[in-house]
């Protein structure tokens, strides 16, 4: 019988390799710096993950999976749809800005190579609760009806800029300026 995977040893080498992915790229990434970064015998990290492809993928599941716990930690399908989408722009925003190195790894892994298609529909099956709130609001008719595909493109697309000038430093992003920022989204796709 084999035995349980230490989860302790499975965060480190996450931790490990999302360092060393945003150090080095994922063309740069070694399983070998991978379990040196984790304190770990490379033999050991082969236990845990096959290859580098698996790990990459895997670490992509968990962040989307740990994002996906702080977007909905209060959400509650009996509010309204305006509440519920305010609480979710403002939540995606938020945890965008406290884990940028999460935000730019999806970013990076989304026009990777190594994402496979299971990865993308387990990972689309995580945030469904964004398409069955988008769909209510299109059912209400409380949002224009277009294709979700469209609707999400406005939505991430000013949540990732704002995310990202949030990172650079350049510009204090103050609570006037998210207010403002959801506002242009909300006007962006209600009817």
């Amino acid at each position: 019988m084999a035995r349980a995977k230490d989860e302790n040893k499975v965060i480190a080498i996450y931790e490990a390799t999302l360092k060393l992915v945003l150090e080095n790229g994922f063309t740069g990434l070694k399983m070998s710096k991978v379990a040196k970064e984790a304190k770990l015998a490379t033999g050991t990290l082969y236990i845990y993950f096959k290859d580098k492809e698996q790990l990459i993928n895997a670490l992509y599941l968990y962040i989307k999976t740990e994002q996906t716990k702080q977007y909905f930690w209060d959400y509650s399908e009996t509010d309204s749809f305006v509440s519920n989408f305010r609480k979710l722009w403002f939540r995606v925003v938020e945890v965008g800005m406290k884990q940028p190195e999460y935000a730019i790894f999806m970013e990076q892994y989304y026009r990777s190579p190594f994402i496979k298609e299971d990865s993308k529909v387990q990972g689309e099956a995580l945030i469904s609760p964004v398409y069955q709130l988008l769909e209510r609001g299109k059912a209400e008719q409380l949002i224009k009806d277009i294709p979700l595909e469209l609707l999400v493109c406005q939505l991430l697309g000013a949540t990732n800029e704002l995310i990202n000038l949030h990172q650079e430093g350049n510009f204090k992003v103050t609570k006037v300026h998210l207010e403002a920022m959801f506002k242009m989204s909300w006007d962006a796709i209600k009817n």
